[in-house]
Parts: C-alpha cells; sequence; structure tokens
C-alpha cells in the first residue's frame, strides 16, 4: 500500500509505449532468477488499467495502429495517410506550454510516427509532426538530407528547436547506443530546461523478439525497459509533478511452461508458446500525479482524453471536445 494525492496535474509526463507488452510477461522477469520476491517497478505501479484493442473498422489493430489511437483519440485508424490528418495529442499540449519529445527504437517504417512524412505535401502547413522533436534510433533514409544526434554530445540536437533526428550509432545497421542510454542522457537535459515536458519513449523491439519466438532475447530487452521505468519512477518518487505512464497495444498472450526442461525449451527455442492472434486488451500502467486517470477499462483512443483530464473547471474552455 502506498499513499497517493488525488487530482495532481503533471508538468512532467513520461509516457512509454512498449508494444506487445501484457502484464504476465513480468513473469519473464520475476521468474529468471531463483530469488524472485522482489516486486518489478511495473509490479508496484500505483494503478494497472486495461484497454480496449479494437477500432472502428477490426478488432485487435496491429500496434502501431493503437498507438496511433492512444497519441490521437481517435477510432477510425486505418493505416494509411488520412490517419495522420487528426490531430495528436502533442499539438493540444503546445497549446497548454509543454514541450513533446518523442524517442523511438525497433520501429518499422510502417509503425514509426514518421510515416506521416512520406504522406506530407508541400501544400501541408501545418503536419502531424510539427510542434514536436523526434529522436529515432533506426537509419535515416538519406545521410545527405538527415540530422543527427549521439547521447554523447556535448550539445544533443533536438532541444533548441523540433525537427526529426537520427542517432548516428545506427547508421551502420547495429545499433551501438541503447535504449536507456539514450533515454536517460536526452532526460538529464530535459530536466536542465526548467520547461513543462511530454516525454514519449516508444519500443517495438521487445515485440519483434515475441513475434520471432526467441524469447530470451525478448526478456533482455523486457529487463532493460523495465530498469528504465524503474529508473523514472524513482525521479517521480522525489517530484510530485511527474507522471509516468506505461502503455502497450497488441499485447501478445503466452503460455508459460510450468518447470525445467520445458522452460528451458521455451527460451531458448520458443516452445511451448500458444498464442495466434493478439489479446483483446492491453494494460496501461501509471505512477504519480493524475495516475488514478488510467485505472479501470477504457479504449485505446480514451489514453488520449485521459492524459488531458487534469484540465478542469474554466481552465477546459476551448478542450471540451476531448473528452469522453
Amino acid at each position: 500500500m502506498q499513499t497517493h494525492e488525488f487530482s495532481v496535474q503533471p508538468k512532467h509526463i513520461i509516457w512509454f509505449q512498449v508494444a506487445g507488452l501484457s502484464e504476465e510477461h513480468v513473469g519473464m522477469l520475476r521468474f529468471a532468477s531463483a530469488v524472485n520476491e522482489r516486486k518489478t517497478s511495473l509490479e508496484s505501479m500505483e494503478c494497472l488499467g486495461k484497454m480496449w484493442s479494437y477500432n472502428f473498422f477490426k478488432l485487435r489493430p496491429q500496434s502501431g495502429q493503437g498507438f496511433l489511437s492512444q497519441m490521437t483519440g481517435k477510432d477510425d485508424i486505418v493505416g494509411t495517410c488520412q490517419d495522420y490528418q487528426h490531430e495528436p495529442v502533442w499539438k493540444i499540449f503546445d497549446r497548454l506550454s509543454y514541450k513533446t519529445y518523442i524517442l523511438e527504437s525497433g520501429a518499422r517504417a510502417d509503425e514509426s510516427v514518421l510515416k506521416a512524412a512520406d504522406c506530407e505535401t508541400a501544400s501541408v502547413t501545418d503536419s502531424f509532426l510539427s510542434d514536436v522533436t523526434i529522436w529515432n534510433m533506426g537509419k535515416a533514409k538519406s545521410a545527405a538530407d538527415a540530422k543527427f544526434f549521439h547521447h554523447q554530445d556535448k550539445v544533443i540536437e533536438g532541444f533548441d528547436k523540433t525537427g526529426i533526428f537520427y542517432d548516428r550509432a545506427c547508421q551502420e545497421g547495429n545499433c551501438f547506443s541503447s535504449l536507456s542510454e539514450n533515454a536517460r542522457a536526452l532526460f538529464k537535459r530535459m530536466g536542465s530546461e526548467k520547461k513543462n515536458y511530454v516525454y514519449i519513449v516508444r519500443d517495438f523491439s521487445f515485440e519483434a523478439k515475441l513475434k520471432e519466438g526467441k524469447i530470451a532475447e525478448a526478456r533482455e530487452i523486457l529487463f532493460e525497459i523495465e530498469k528504465l521505468i524503474n529508473f523514472f519512477k524513482t525521479e517521480a518518487g522525489t517530484d510530485p509533478l511527474m507522471q509516468v505512464l506505461v502503455t502497450s497495444s497488441a499485447a501478445r498472450p503466452i503460455e508459460f511452461p510450468d518447470q525445467g526442461v520445458p522452460w528451458l525449451e521455451f527460451e531458448n527455442q520458443g516452445k511451448n508458446i500458444l498464442y495466434k492472434k493478439t489479446a483483446l486488451t492491453s494494460p496501461a500502467f501509471s505512477f504519480g500525479a493524475s495516475s488514478e486517470n488510467f485505472c479501470g477499462f477504457f479504449s485505446e483512443a480514451e489514453v488520449f482524453s485521459r492524459l488531458l483530464w487534469f484540465k478542469t473547471g474554466r481552465d477546459r474552455k476551448g478542450f471540451e471536445g476531448f473528452w469522453y
């Protein structure tokens, strides 16, 4: 049990989007060691909610589409350029004087928010990707035209101006920077800015390893993400205005083996996995300021409005349409 103050407006929002994650995957962390009494950071969150994974057109949309619903508050995501005509949450936060930063890891072209750039034309003046800084841990399409960053740079690009920046350490095939290294270095700089911010950390590599049946590799990725979440939870413990949110999409159920040899085969060979389709619900974990907004059952599209629920009374003027 822990104390919690309700209706606190978060000034610093840390939002993890982890594709494929199910709350049962915590078992990968707990049962990887003979000593499993210690709770993981996900187990010790203040609230666990469940999101329905469907939209107007299909049950079980792909994780990239589900995350887009979460970021736009819309249920009509179809995987085409029309999806990017919706106003994303960072534009609302920009009007509320919050800076938004996105760090992406392991995203395919059809999963990344950068897909919106392929839909833009010269006539679009207020694009989906304006008012946000995006750090992408993937390979740039054209090195000559791209802008780059590295977590060890004395001055990291993306803070003095918005735009798209690629990790220099990820341009030669393998990526020589880790998600944790980048996330922490960028966060350290955010703290020095002394501004309200939304920091979205997106990972698709965990889901990719689950699809491939590479359970041991998926577990190592989840270990890194769990440590990173714990780092931000610790920060939120000393910052009463920080909110830590972890949402999934297209959660992938796994039937864990009981013991011994089957468990080794499960980790090393991906055996005994009984998922054919993704789950109908995905988890949302929350901690800190306004974490109570993410308790209960709700649709993925409602994440948008729950992020903005701290606007109350006369402060809601001009934002009434974002509440269900």
